[in-house]
């Protein structure tokens, strides 16, 4: 099966829905009131070489989602849609190079963002392919601090496990047609330019066996960089991963690469701001994490099977600007 876009009618804001032979057949299809996953007419149409035609001519925008029946994945995707789409991108390729993970980069449907793809020689258990996506976000995000929490909460599949009476969160498929007219929906080069044969560069991709994936996602849970933020209370018996949790409860202490001053000026207000100056990236990002935690109503809806669309994983009270980042007062007692 696979989703298909659509434009409300009533509202004209856009959505996707499964393809199925009874969408929006009055009388037979129930959406809104009814979920897809729960409907006893369910249609469903398969995945075929007319369905994927059909997206690459134009006469549908296709998606895909990523979770399968038994929780696992053919690939991870990382999404990006900030005014600083470029820079968070490009730091992330870095740390891929540097860890030896081949990524895609494809310009997204909007041409505001970007998304990053990492493919899969065969399915990969969910949780563990999330962990590495994780692992290679907070390691990029040591590189460069600006760049946001809510990373974490860009990634297909979005969940671990499968939601009751639901699919997961889906992702749209590159190269549709009326948006490689604009330019969208290619995989960029470097320095962000469409590749000139985009089926020569896909067939050049050599996808991760699992047991890559697995160890990246070992080596960074390893070394504390899954997520490297602390649980909202250490005491919870329901944490997902209590034997990683430190004896006093707080994330691991992890050292700063790179020089730092001997001095820092910061001033205390309504909060506390730090100014940046010429502190590295490494801490100013370990400084950030200081005021987040992971959000327990995500891990709590995730074991529940419920939807975690609109739920963030991580919550954040540090807030950047262009010379300072802003603390909540009493952070500096942790």
């Amino acid at each position: 099966m696979f989703p298909t876009r659509f434009v409300s009618k009533k509202t004209g804001k856009p959505g996707y829905a499964p393809a199925c032979a009874n969408k929006f057949v009055r009388g037979v299809c129930d959406l809104p009131r009814i979920k897809c996953g729960e409907c006893p007419n369910q249609a469903f149409q398969a995945v075929d070489d007319r369905a994927i035609l059909n997206h690459l001519k134009g006469h549908h925008v296709m998606g895909v989602y990523p979770l399968l029946g038994d929780e696992t994945c053919w690939f991870l995707a990382a999404d990006f849609d900030k005014a600083s789409w470029q820079d968070d991108v490009a730091a992330l390729v870095g740390t891929c190079r540097g860890t030896g993970v081949p990524v895609s980069v494809e310009r997204s449907r909007s041409g505001n963002g970007a998304h990053a793809w990492f493919f899969f020689a065969q399915p990969a258990a969910a949780n563990i392919a999330r962990r590495m996506g994780c692992y290679l976000i907070t390691e990029t995000m040591s590189r460069r601090y600006e760049m946001g929490m809510d990373s974490y909460d860009r990634l297909f599949p979005n969940q671990d496990t499968m939601p009751r009476g639901g699919f997961g969160n889906l992702i749209a498929l590159p190269l549709q047609h009326d948006s490689r007219k604009d330019g969208n929906t290619l995989f960029l080069d470097d320095a962000f330019e469409p590749h000139a044969d985009q089926w020569t560069y896909l067939a050049s991709i050599r996808p991760m066996p699992p047991g890559a994936v697995e160890a990246l996602a070992q080596e960074g849970t390893r070394r504390g960089q899954v997520i490297d933020v602390r649980v909202a209370d250490p005491g919870d018996d329901e944490s997902d991963t209590p034997w990683m949790l430190a004896p006093s409860g707080r994330t691991r202490r992890l050292a700063i690469a790179g020089d730092t001053p001997r001095e820092a000026r910061g001033v205390i207000s309504q909060r506390f701001f730090l100014e940046k100056g010429e502190l590295p990236s490494a801490l100013l990002n370990a400084i950030k994490r200081i005021a987040s935690f992971q959000n327990p109503e995500f891990y709590k809806k995730q074991r529940m099977r419920l939807s975690t669309a609109m739920t963030p994983r991580v919550i954040t009270c540090a807030e950047d600007f262009a010379k300072h980042v802003a603390l909540p007062r009493g952070c500096g007692r942790r």
